[in-house]
């Protein structure tokens, strides 16, 4: 099997990682804190010095960075991917980016003779380990068809675009449905447990309805259950729906419901910056003086005050 080359090892970079090496690819990896490649490392991936030294080693670059201020520097600084990557070169860039940013990338690329394709994913950790993730790949035909094989290994289903900004539009889209979804299933917790009602009632009645959904079920269970392990920062939301506001104003769309989204998870994100975007259940709830949780000795009692009662 080729080289790949992987940039970036957050929580989602690690999975992809892992995900790489059990299909077979040899790996060269770097990230900007050189410890968070330890783990790789000791699964037989070669650490590079630089991105720069990653482009030497391998025609294909994935970067899975948070955003375009982390792209850039990986790709034109000063030891970046642009050092290293060679005419035919192939980069493809699997964050979540607004579209004025994948078009600066793709132009970067055409002037330089090396190749792009911009793949945001949809999906977890859990989902990257196990190859399921969904894939959102735009670029021209060759490329696609160059990445087809490692897009494979990492996606349960890809779907293809020949412009890069139309992958990087959908990716934003799915975003903007989870965060407002995530944001309107705590506000119903809130609202529901201020009324004396628990919120696992709520949940119980969106399963038999036309609104179940498997997000509504597995964020709902958590959040009840008080698990908050991150699967995706809550201040990696809050940038997201920055990119989609941005993105919706080149594209001279109005948008009414994600500004006001977008401002509840800014109001949230301080000392929640690095927990699940579904924290915002927590500070929903601080908001209204309420305990989403029951107590351990699984009284149904309310800590706030029965609206229905006295």
């Amino acid at each position: 099997m080729e080289h790949i080359g992987l940039i970036g090892l957050g929580v989602l970079g690690q999975a992809i990682g892992r995900r790489l090496l059990a299909c077979g690819y040899r790996l060269v990896v770097w990230n900007r804190t050189a410890s968070r490649a330890a783990e790789l490392s000791a699964l037989g991936a070669q650490q590079a010095t630089s991105p720069a030294a990653v482009a030497v080693q391998c025609a294909i670059v994935l970067t899975v960075l948070t955003d375009a201020t982390a792209v850039w520097p990986v790709l034109a600084g000063e030891g970046g991917l642009g050092e290293g990557l060679r005419e035919g070169s192939l980069h493809c860039d699997l964050s979540t980016l607004d579209v004025p940013s994948v078009q600066q990338l793709a132009e970067w690329h055409r002037q330089r003779g090396t190749r792009f394709v911009h793949a945001p994913v949809l999906g977890n950790r859990h989902d990257a380990a196990q190859g399921k993730l969904l894939v959102f790949a735009g670029g021209h035909l060759d490329s696609l068809q160059r990445m087809e094989e490692v897009l494979a290994c990492l996606g349960r289903r890809i779907w293809r675009w020949p412009v890069p900004e139309q992958a990087a539009t959908m990716k934003l889209a799915c975003n903007l449905l989870l965060g407002g979804m995530m944001a309107l299933l705590a506000e119903a917790f809130v609202l529901v447990k201020a009324a004396g009602v628990a919120p696992e009632e709520l949940l119980d009645v969106i399963g038999e309805s036309s609104l179940a959904a498997p997000m509504f079920r597995r964020k709902g269970e958590a959040v009840l259950a008080g698990q908050t392990e991150p699967n995706f920062y809550l201040s990696h939301m809050r940038k997201d729906f920055d990119q989609v506001i941005h993105t919706a104003g080149q594209l001279h769309v109005p948008l009414a419901v994600a500004p006001c989204v977008r401002e509840a998870y800014r109001r949230a994100e301080p000392g929640r910056e690095q927990r699940d975007y579904s924290a915002i259940a927590d500070w929903l709830a601080e908001q209204a003086g309420i305990r989403l949780r029951a107590e351990r000795s699984g009284s149904a009692g309310l800590s706030h005050p029965d609206p229905r009662s006295g």
